[in-house]
């Protein structure tokens, strides 16, 4: 009998690094995973294949691991370490970069609208259409913006501007999606096979109806990664479309998976009670933990732009600036911290791109004029700019109103630094004994901790000598070969 194989499913990746540069903590997830998958023995390498589905015509097609080259590549276009970063701090002149751009959460709240003002019940029928129509929508305008500032151009400069408005040299200006489809070929895989699905697949078209198509026709096993249940658990903490765009999305997806890889025990948790709930049978769950060897271990000197806003003793928070990420709370912190201790206090570094109902919070940092300088914002930073900031830091902060593991927790540990986190879901088993914890409504709770640690060298230095001591850091290749063990693949 031929040994089975197991198939990564990059299709959700493709989808997004076509319209993004940045990963989010989803997508490091399964890029450290597959560099991992990629670097096993030969012997277990040989097993483990890249799948793509195609939406438009439902092809199934094998991606070369040059594709994770290319991710790289991908990635770098974001721009270097200063190119591809912007700050936001007190008024200073010239340095301040313009406010982010938001282009992809607009056009992710005109689907979740679309979607809202389908009847419920035909509403999971339609998500494909909403997604392709929406899509249209977004590439029709970028067209349209593109003819419009070439005609502008060609308009003031006559003689200078030739050619057409879309470039037709296709080595420099090919799509990031057509530079993977052209390293693919078709695929075959056979029955017994697994389809490895890296779990945020809402927003792809017709993947998941053409996943289940191939499990039936054949005889495909799914595997699938589970990061968390979110909007399910707390729906008060995502939009009301986004709620509705998640349950139907992850209903019909639960009815295919044969095995869930779910990030934590609380998520495991989380998952079981859903199915229960749903009436759905209960399969095999194997908790996959991810590493924590994120950010290079080599020195680098922080970018100009962001070292001359840090003027003295720091503390970061990393993630999404959003409402379920809970900064909101640090800036309480920081205000009674400023006004109690005035410039002894350290600035905070908010690390992460702007998400979702935090208008009224940047609207206050503006009108205090961010405490006086007190409060940064970077957003675009890089892994080299990352691992420098919690290098400077004195300590790392997560107040996060809920999680599915708790990346920044156990990335501050494995550089070394204390963090101090929320107490919800899943997030102390990220940092167990190796963190201090708060109370994520408690402002009073998190500014104590955040005194003692400041203010008191001693402490601080303590809990760092425990942390270098005992925190064994976890690697991903450990995450992978946990991963192969689960779906029953092991080395001889």
């Amino acid at each position: 009998m031929t040994a089975f194989r197991i198939w990564c499913d990059i299709s959700e990746l493709v989808f997004f690094f076509s319209r993004a540069t940045r990963p989010t903590g989803v997508h490091r997830f399964a890029l450290s995973l597959l560099h991992e998958l990629r670097a096993l023995p030969p012997e277990l390498r040989d097993r483990v294949s890249l799948l793509l589905i195609r939406p438009m015509d439902g092809a199934l097609q094998e991606v070369d691991w040059a594709f994770l080259d290319l991710m790289n590549v991908r990635m770098r276009e974001g721009g270097g370490s200063a190119r591809g970063m912007t700050i936001r701090s007190s008024d200073s002149g010239g340095s301040l970069a313009p406010p982010c751009h938001r282009s992809r959460s607009v056009w992710h709240d005109v689907q979740r609208t679309v979607y809202s003002l389908i009847p419920a019940a035909l509403r999971p029928a339609s998500r494909g259409l909403v997604v392709a129509l929406v899509m249209f929508a977004r590439a029709f305008s970028s067209w349209a913006a593109q003819q419009i500032r070439y005609m502008r151009t060609k308009i003031k400069n006559p003689g200078q501007v030739g050619g057409s408005a879309v470039s037709t040299d296709q080595s420099t200006d090919k799509g990031f999606a057509q530079r993977v489809r052209d390293m693919s070929r078709i695929a075959a895989p056979d029955s017994g096979d697994w389809i490895l699905d890296f779990g945020a697949t809402w927003n792809v078209p017709r993947h998941d109806d053409i996943l289940a198509q191939a499990r039936q026709k054949r005889g495909l096993r799914i595997a699938c990664i589970i990061y968390d249940l979110i909007p399910i658990e707390h729906p008060d903490l995502v939009s009301l479309m986004f709620h509705q765009w998640f349950e139907d999305w992850l209903y019909g997806h639960a009815q295919l998976v044969d095995h869930m890889l779910p990030i934590s025990q609380h998520t495991e948790k989380a998952a079981l009670a859903y199915r229960q709930a749903r009436g759905l049978p209960q399969i095999p769950s194997t908790v996959i933990c991810g590493g924590s060897d994120f950010l290079p271990a080599q020195d680098a000197p922080m970018p100009e732009i962001l070292a001359e806003k840090l003027v003295g003793p720091y503390v970061i928070s990393v993630g999404t600036i959003e409402a379920r990420k809970n900064q909101i709370m640090l800036f309480e912190v920081w205000k009674r911290l400023v006004a109690r201790h005035g410039d002894r206090a350290p600035q905070l570094v908010l690390v992460g791109a702007r998400g979702w109902g935090v208008d009224d919070m940047f609207a206050r940092l503006e009108s205090c004029n961010w405490l006086g300088g007190k409060v940064v914002w970077a957003q675009g930073a890089d892994d080299l700019t990352l691992a420098a900031l919690y290098r400077g830091c004195l300590f790392s902060m997560f107040p996060s109103q809920a999680e599915g593991w708790g990346l920044p927790v156990v990335e501050a540990l494995a550089m070394g630094k204390l963090c101090l986190a929320s107490t919800s879901t899943s997030i102390p088993e990220a940092g167990g004994a190796f963190a201090d914890y708060f109370d994520p409504d408690s402002v009073t709770e998190a500014l104590a901790l955040v005194e003692r640690y400041a203010f008191d060298d001693q402490a601080r230095h303590q809990r760092e000598n425990e942390i270098s001591k005992g925190f064994e850091p976890r690697l991903w290749s450990a995450a992978a070969h946990d991963l192969m063990k689960a779906l029953g693949v092991q080395a001889s």
